[in-house]
């Protein structure tokens, strides 16, 4: 029943991270992850009270980092990115990264130019972050969300980012499926427009 969020001005200049411990409750503000990243977003919460988020360092957010806060009196720890070019995992678009009962989490991180996107997984807020693998030409991903089993769900992109396909990885270390494979032959779906967002906890 405890409820994350965000408010904003209405100028948008002011974007906080918020946290209501239950519906009637009064918001409370949650610690900011530093005076260089004013601006937030919390959008998991799990059984534990563990809250997902990012912050940014303006409104375009020309660099952010997905943030983590044990709880929603803790100061907030920025999860570390893969390395390499991919230096950023802000979530930008709510919907774009998860957190399980466990404390794993699922995202993405991209680099300077936006150009490139790879799926991430942490196994907790002091792990950095492992690219998730991807099949065929959609080498750009977006993890979106994981069970407490640890399978994860999310978009794979190809190079220009002209198609989307579902992709299902059974663990952070498995290879990742590109779930219209599955489709019959001869399919009037739209298949380059298709996406998974989130996995429950049973099993395959």
């Amino acid at each position: 029943g405890q409820i994350v969020g965000q408010f904003y001005s209405a100028d948008l200049t002011v974007e906080r991270a918020v946290f209501w411990p239950n519906s009637n409750a009064t918001p409370v503000y949650l610690a900011q992850l530093s005076d260089e990243f004013p601006l937030g977003l919390a959008s998991n919460i799990n059984a534990s009270g563990n809250i997902l988020g990012d912050a940014c360092n303006d409104f375009n957010c020309t660099e952010g980092h997905a943030a983590f806060w044990a709880s929603s009196t803790s100061t907030p720890v920025a999860l570390a990115s893969p390395g390499g070019e991919f230096i950023y995992t802000n979530i930008f678009l709510p919907g774009y990264h998860a957190l399980n009962g466990a404390g794993n989490m699922v995202g993405y991180a991209y680099n300077a130019d936006f150009s490139a996107e790879r799926a991430v997984f942490w196994a907790s807020s002091s792990s950095p972050a492992v690219i998730l693998s991807t099949v065929g030409e959609f080498t750009n991903a977006v993890a979106t969300g994981i069970s407490d089993n640890g399978q994860i769900v999310g978009i794979g992109y190809n190079e220009d980012f002209s198609k989307q396909h579902p992709f299902f990885w059974p663990s952070a270390t498995s290879q990742g499926i590109d779930l219209t494979t599955f489709f019959p032959a001869g399919s009037n779906w739209d298949l380059d427009t298709t996406f998974a967002t989130a996995v429950n906890n049973g099993r395959e």
